[in-house]
């Protein structure tokens, strides 16, 4: 991937036409705006934005400087990168390389101009612009299936729906907004106030991205105080909810649940034994309780109201047919219901199958929501047993077993 993106890169910026003296302190600043854009965005994953923002930014900076503020800001991307994994960001560079050059080309083939030799908002600019940003996005699309594939391990259904996922939420989101904004630029650009009127919506964006920033942090640290609460009263608590939280947002995926209910779902997978910790149960029987003393420790904390829900409810009855007439129990609900299960019987017998994981939970249909179980047989997660002896398991793990298995504990 990576000599492939030198490649592309050499060429596009070798057949590219230089910057003009005059654009160059632009240029510039596109590029900052470029990779200020990516950093804020990373952090609102559930927003369904994506990379979507800078891909914006890419797209207003060839009316002014060609490929050059693309190519270039894909390079500082791992300045502002979070994951430090070279592999990761090597991978990252290389593809923000490819298809910003991509799209600089899909630009210039559609008849794209300079903002000062445009003469015709729609022939000159809207048409080039909107070409470009579709064939960013196509080829962003068509980099993250083998990158998904290589680095996590994704199969080919959740390859394809993370690839819809990114053209449903890209083409409003980074087309559109790429058109308006350089629609807005070119139209009055005469005295330069076109990019700052451009430059408004996009500090304004970036003016709410930060301080959505600071409530996540103050929720990851608060998260982080209660896991570390959570290990340092059992072991098994934090490698549990991790587990659940990744079967749950398998199955989720394949329901094509939305951001906010795949956030939810995560943090309540996370923390919906957290109660314990407060809580712990007699050797050998269920409490009832601890799910309701979960809910109370995380109640209050930001962005976290939604997952106290679920934390409350994760072990009580639900009704069957999800999502039916004003249900109080979503889906969300469910499936996390069906991820502590799973754990369970990965944890009772680390030899078992999705499909036979499938056959016990599906006999249950009072406990167990058939559209949830489904969705579990659909995803197939990798199974991924415990690392602890069973004689340093908490005795409450057993609560999560199915009822009908609970005698072979």
């Amino acid at each position: 991937m990576v000599p492939t993106a030198c490649a592309v890169g050499t060429i596009t910026l070798w057949n590219a036409p230089p910057v003009a003296g005059r654009w160059w302190p632009i240029a510039v600043l596109a590029v900052v705006a470029a990779v200020a854009a990516h950093r804020f965005t990373a952090v609102t994953r559930w927003l369904g934005l994506g990379q979507s923002l800078m891909g914006t930014v890419q797209a207003l900076s060839w009316l002014v400087a060609g490929p050059w503020v693309a190519v270039v800001s894909s390079l500082f991307v791992p300045l502002v990168a979070r994951r430090k994994d070279p592999v990761i960001i090597a991978y990252n560079v290389s593809t923000f390389v490819i298809m910003s050059c991509a799209g600089w080309w899909g630009f210039h083939w559609a008849g794209g101009d300079t903002m000062t030799s445009a003469q015709d908002g729609l022939r000159d600019v809207a048409v080039p612009v909107a070409v470009g940003a579709l064939a960013q996005l196509l080829t962003n699309v068509l980099l993250i299936i083998p990158g998904l594939s290589v680095l996590r391990g994704h199969r080919l259904p959740a390859l394809t729906r993370d690839a819809v996922t990114v053209l449903r939420a890209g083409w409003a989101n980074q087309v559109l907004g790429s058109v308006v904004l350089a629609l807005a630029t070119w139209g009055i650009h005469p005295r330069g106030l076109g990019l700052l009127v451009a430059a408004v919506p996009l500090m304004v964006h970036m003016a709410v991205l930060g301080t959505i920033q600071e409530a996540e942090t103050g929720q990851t640290r608060a998260l982080r105080t209660l896991i570390r609460a959570a290990k340092t009263s059992d072991p098994y608590l934090e490698p549990h909810g991790a587990r659940v939280a990744e079967y749950a947002k398998e199955v989720g995926r394949h329901l094509r649940l939305g951001p906010h209910q795949m956030e939810s779902l995560d943090l309540a997978a996370r923390l919906h034994d957290i109660g314990f910790v407060a809580l712990p149960p007699q050797e050998g029987e269920r409490e009832p309780g601890h799910g309701a003393q979960g809910a109370r420790m995380v109640e209050g904390l930001p962005f976290l109201d939604a997952a106290a829900r679920l934390i409350r409810d994760s072990h009580a009855p639900v009704p069957a047919g999800a999502g039916e007439g004003g249900d109080p129990h979503p889906i969300e609900l469910r499936v996390l219901q069906v991820a502590d299960a799973v754990d369970a019987l990965v944890t009772l017998s680390p030899a078992v199958t999705v499909e036979e994981i499938c056959a016990v939970l599906e006999a249950d249909p009072q406990h167990y929501d058939a559209r949830a179980v489904a969705g579990l047989r659909e995803a197939r997660p990798v199974l991924r047993p415990h690392d602890l002896a069973m004689d340093q398991l908490p005795e409450w793990w057993r609560h999560d077993i199915p009822t009908a298995l609970r005698g072979r504990a």
